[in-house]
């Protein structure tokens, strides 16, 4: 029994280092990217004069690169986007293209677009991990002031009929007037109303003067249910309907728009 539990202790704490491995990688090579898959050169000499066309963005062109002295290429020689051989598509992981006087290996092949398959993992990986943190980061502003405003005054959320309400209601009108026509802007929108929201409430908390009680627990946790109970991709697919343009961000916003709900409980 209790070698079964040192066994069972030994492989957790190899799964969780493993695991903090991996995302390590992850981050390295979402961070170094642009300089692991690329078909710029990172040094290149050529006439006595010396670039770095993959660091400093500079480009240089395919007679420079085969009149090169000296020429370091990246790991992966190719580029993930606007790259399209379609004499080179669906090639086996191994093969090799000759570009010029260079030879260039094809580590995990080729799709059926001629595109480099690796390259397009590197750079994949980068956008992915920057969806991933840009969701949880805006999921997690949105729900957690929602959660708090709920956990701290429950039902008896003070509200008082002044000018400052209205405003606040034309906010809100708004900021669902703009997710039709730019989610990105519907979002800050949102996020202001909750941040004048909450100045709003204290103030009303320091005024003595009377107030109704409005049931933000309760609206909260129904809100909640509702989005949880729905599935997600129908959710998103919906909400998208909405959205003229798709951008990275967009993606991430859309995608916190039903996550916020596990920072909020």
């Amino acid at each position: 029994m209790t070698k079964a539990v040192h066994k069972r202790e030994w492989l957790g704490q190899v799964t969780y280092y493993l695991a903090w491995i991996l995302l390590g990688i992850f981050l390295l090579v979402a961070v170094f990217a642009p300089w692991l898959a690329t078909d710029q050169p990172i040094f290149l000499n050529e006439g006595g004069e010396t670039y770095w066309p993959a660091i400093s963005g500079e480009k240089v062109g395919d007679q420079t690169i085969q009149n090169a002295e000296k020429i370091i290429f990246a790991p992966v020689p190719f580029p993930s986007e606007q790259y399209t051989k379609l004499e080179e598509r669906l090639k086996p992981p191994g093969s090799e293209t000759r570009v010029g006087k260079h030879t260039f290996i094809h580590y995990l092949g080729t799709d059926r677009l001629g595109r480099d398959v690796a390259a397009g993992l590197i750079h994949g990986c980068r956008k992915s991990l920057g969806v991933g943190i840009i969701t949880i980061f805006a999921a997690a502003i949105f729900g957690i002031c929602l959660g708090a405003i709920a956990g701290y005054w429950g039902n008896q959320l003070p509200i008082k009929i002044s000018w400052s309400l209205i405003l606040l209601f034309l906010i809100i009108s708004y900021s669902i007037y703009l997710f039709k026509y730019s989610f990105i802007q519907g979002w800050l929108a949102t996020l202001i109303t909750i941040f004048f929201g909450i100045i709003h409430l204290l103030v009303i908390r320091y005024q003595k003067a009377k107030h109704l009680h409005f049931p933000i627990d309760l609206i909260v946790l129904k809100l909640i249910e509702v989005f949880q109970s729905i599935p997600a991709l129908l959710l998103l697919m919906v909400i998208a309907g909405f959205i003229q343009s798709f951008t990275l961000l967009t993606l991430s916003l859309l995608i916190a728009t039903i996550r916020w709900t596990t920072f909020a409980r």
